[in-house]
């Protein structure tokens, strides 16, 4: 026996929430689940699957954000999925503080400061937005920028603990989680088997 597909377009009403399992390019309004996309919709679920319309950001997903505000217990990014694919995702995306790193942090100050650009992965995503977790040892820090003079910082590894310091010579030393990627984008992009952003 084989599946029939039919065409939908976007506010085609699929069938009811007891009919159907609400799946990826649709949403659920009063019960009825209703289609996002224009695509294919399988008789059997409401999954609508278009090769030529964005995808929805899946969990576990990595991507690489930046943060655009910090205040203890979030900070606002701007993300970007690290991906061949065009990919949606809900906004506003946040770090909360218990998932900022893979140790307990008292301030997000000392995990990354506004217009760091991050390296992490989709830990939630909801109506409301989109989370992102660092908890893994990968994930922190690829790219900072001095507090004083907006420079990117090089990262130090001649002392005991890694230190980031202004290449323009603040030589002010900066905290941060630091990711064993720091500096190298292209070896995520390589991990993800990514050509480019």
């Amino acid at each position: 026996m084989t599946t029939q597909t039919k065409v939908v377009f976007p506010g085609t009403q699929i069938g009811t929430e007891e009919e159907y399992l609400q799946g990826e390019g649709t949403y659920s309004r009063g019960g009825v689940i209703i289609a996002t996309l224009m695509g294919a919709q399988s008789e059997r679920d409401a999954h609508i699957t278009n090769p030529r319309s964005p995808r929805q950001i899946r969990l576990g997903e990595p991507v690489f954000a930046r943060v655009d505000d910090a205040f203890d217990p979030i900070m606002l990014l701007t993300v970007k999925p690290i991906s061949n694919e065009r990919v949606i995702y809900p906004m506003p995306s946040i770090v909360h503080v218990s998932e900022a790193a893979p140790f307990y942090v008292d301030k997000l100050r000392d995990v990354a400061k506004v217009g760091d650009i991050i390296y992490g992965e989709v830990s939630k995503v909801n109506k409301l937005g989109t989370n992102i977790t660092l908890k893994k040892p990968d994930y922190g820090v690829v790219l900072a920028f001095c507090t004083r003079c907006k420079k990117p910082l090089k990262l130090d590894n001649s002392g005991q603990r890694p230190i980031l310091k202004c290449t323009a010579g603040c030589n002010l030393p900066e905290g941060r989680l630091i990711s064993p990627y720091y500096g190298n984008l292209r070896g995520i992009l390589e991990r993800y088997k990514v050509e480019n952003l």
